[in-house]
C-alpha cells in the first residue's frame, strides 16, 4: 500500500515542481526599452560628464546617466512609456527633447546639440 501511495505523489510533486520554474523564468522576462546618443556642442566636440535625464511623462520617474569621455550616453531597461529627454553640461543651455514613446525591445537614439548660455536658459 505505501508502495502505491509514493508512485501517487511522485508525478504530484514532478508537476508542482515543473510549474514552479516555469513562473520563474515568466517573471525574468522584461517589459524594456533604451536610449543611446551624443552629446556634443556647436563644433561638433564631444561633451563628456553632460547630466542626461530621461522622465516618464506618466509615472513621473526619472532615470539619470552621464555622457561618457567621448559624450556618448546609454539608459537601458527602461519600462516602455512616454518619456522627455533633457541634457545638461556646465557652460551650455539645458536642452530638452519633446515627449516621444519607446516601445517593446526599442533602442531609440537621441543626439543632443549643446550651445553656450547659462545653466537657466532652456533651448529645444
Amino acid at each position: 500500500m505505501r508502495r502505491n501511495g509514493l508512485f501517487r505523489i511522485y508525478p504530484v510533486m514532478l508537476l508542482c515542481a515543473a510549474c514552479g520554474l516555469l513562473s520563474l523564468a515568466a517573471a525574468g522576462q522584461e517589459v524594456t526599452a533604451a536610449l543611446n546618443g551624443q552629446v556634443m556642442d556647436s563644433s561638433g566636440a564631444a561633451l563628456p560628464n553632460a547630466a542626461i535625464t530621461a522622465t516618464d511623462v506618466n509615472r513621473g520617474t526619472k532615470y539619470s546617466t552621464k555622457s561618457d569621455a567621448a559624450g556618448e550616453y546609454y539608459l537601458p531597461r527602461l519600462p516602455v512609456g512616454t518619456y522627455k529627454l533633457q541634457a545638461q553640461a556646465d557652460g551650455f543651455a539645458t536642452v530638452e527633447h519633446s515627449a516621444f514613446t519607446l516601445v517593446l525591445n526599442q533602442t531609440a537614439r537621441i543626439d543632443f546639440n549643446m550651445t553656450v548660455g547659462k545653466v537657466t536658459q532652456v533651448s529645444g
